[in-house]
């Protein structure tokens, strides 16, 4: 049975079966659909849906949640201010939103991603820390480290040996690498600086001191000496407590420390 947009009444209440519409159906009132509803085509909402409860703009409700269509995303809106959004006009990750604030997303074929400011939260174990919140890990090198006497002269650094993995763990940062000074033309000094720190070193007294371990030096193939090295608070590089004027010709350092980023 077809209907075409050829007028009449049909009465107030009028039962179809198998029914094909070739043009524009419009109604203005209530559908209801005891069955399934199939589409082979498009649906297109050019006002609210609502299904359960009251609708709002642009979504389509079901019992006490929401679906938005929004642009190229889906959202799921629980209490109208948390809700997820899977895809974006960019890609397909699976976001969620608080107060249309990210706070975190999944990126198909990497995994979680958080803003700055969010994370993990561990709250809900016992514990007495200040935070329980995993917010950071970030990998990479430092690269183009120099070596500066604390009081004058230069110390050169073999091209080949000037870079320091790190690892961020936290608020926790480890360094390791292999560092070789080539020459160097009268240093002086009560220390040489290693810089640059990937991180600046947290404020806090006794609590910053984070590093105090020895670096094993070399000379000539064989173990030169072990002199200590540290990070002080707000420091930007190594220091490594060494007379300067010893560091002369080739000297391969070992270096593993660790310290709190600010």
């Amino acid at each position: 049975m077809s209907i075409k947009q050829q007028g009449g009444v049909f009465g107030r209440n009028p039962t179809f079966n198998d029914v094909t519409i070739e043009g524009e159906l419009t109604f203005d009132g209530d559908i209801d659909i005891n069955s399934d509803l199939k589409i082979d085509g498009d649906l297109e909402v050019t006002n609210q849906a609502g299904i359960g409860v009251a609708p709002g703009t642009d979504r389509l409700h079901v019992a006490n949640g929401t679906f938005r269509l929004s642009g190229n995303s889906i959202e799921t809106v629980i209490g109208y201010s948390s809700y997820a959004v899977f895809g974006t006009t960019t890609n397909h990750d699976l976001q969620v939103r608080t107060n249309n604030v990210e706070t975190g997303r999944f990126k198909p074929g990497i995994g979680l991603a958080f803003p700055s400011g969010y994370g993990i939260d561990f709250s809900a174990t016992a514990g007495t820390g200040t935070s329980e919140l995993f917010d950071d890990y970030e990998e990479g090198y430092v690269t183009g480290i120099t070596m500066t006497p604390s009081t004058s002269g230069t110390i050169t650094m073999l091209a080949a040996y000037t870079t320091l993995s790190y690892t961020k763990v936290g608020r926790i940062v480890t360094i390791t690498g292999n560092l070789v000074t080539s020459s160097s033309s009268s240093p002086v000094g009560t220390s040489v600086a290693i810089g640059t720190l990937p991180f600046t070193v947290a404020a806090g007294d006794q609590t910053a001191f984070a590093a105090g371990n020895a670096v094993t030096y070399y000379e000539g193939g064989g173990v030169y000496s072990s002199t200590p090295i540290r990070v002080t608070e707000n420091a930007t590089a190594i220091t490594w407590l060494i007379d300067a004027s010893t560091v002369s010709g080739v000297k391969e350092l070992y270096i593993n420390l660790s310290y709190v980023a600010a």
